[in-house]
């Protein structure tokens, strides 16, 4: 079976509008981190919870972070190289 894939250019992993968009997407989830401290205040307040049991709403958010960083692992380590979803990654996951 051949490889449909074609390489992005030489030396590079991803397109530029990948690139770019990849970095933007950072930016716009660590913004919506940084909400999560000035919202534990007026969640308390609103809600009437105590401080530990509003420092759990962002919990999930984080765990299902890390979870989705291991299932992705998993699944590449797990997969032939030629339907991985981290194909391109196939030099790090080998």
């Amino acid at each position: 079976m051949t490889d449909t894939l074609t390489p992005v250019a030489a030396g590079r992993l991803f397109s530029r509008p990948a690139a770019v968009a990849s970095r933007v997407a950072f930016v716009l989830i660590g913004m919506l981190q940084a909400l999560y401290g000035p919202a534990v205040p007026g969640l308390r307040e609103q809600c009437g919870l105590s401080p530990s049991g509003a420092g759990l709403g962002p919990s999930p958010h984080f765990a299902g972070g890390v979870a989705g960083v291991l299932a992705f692992n998993a699944v590449a380590a797990s997969c032939p190289a030629h339907v991985s979803p981290a194909h391109p990654y196939r030099g790090f996951v080998d």
